[in-house]
């Protein structure tokens, strides 16, 4: 396997992980895939966004993550 076809399952498995964690309110593992994720690829302007969405360590509850879904705009 390709390293670039790696880092693409990577980035993958990290933003569906960040989605879900995001969508049901566990922000801290949220944060954690964003992180993961960035980490790939640091230029997803999808990711970069939900990082700042939850970069308020007092706020709580899941977040909308429609508007960080590839595509859905």
């Amino acid at each position: 396997m390709e390293e670039t076809e790696t880092q693409g399952h990577l980035l993958w498995i990290h933003y569906m992980d960040a989605l879900y964690y995001a969508s049901v309110g566990a922000r801290e593992p949220a944060r954690d895939a964003v992180r993961r994720a960035l980490a790939v690829r640091p230029e997803i302007a999808e990711m970069q966004a939900l990082g700042r969405a939850l970069a308020d360590p007092e706020a709580e509850g899941p977040v909308d993550v429609t508007p960080f879904i590839v595509g859905a705009r």
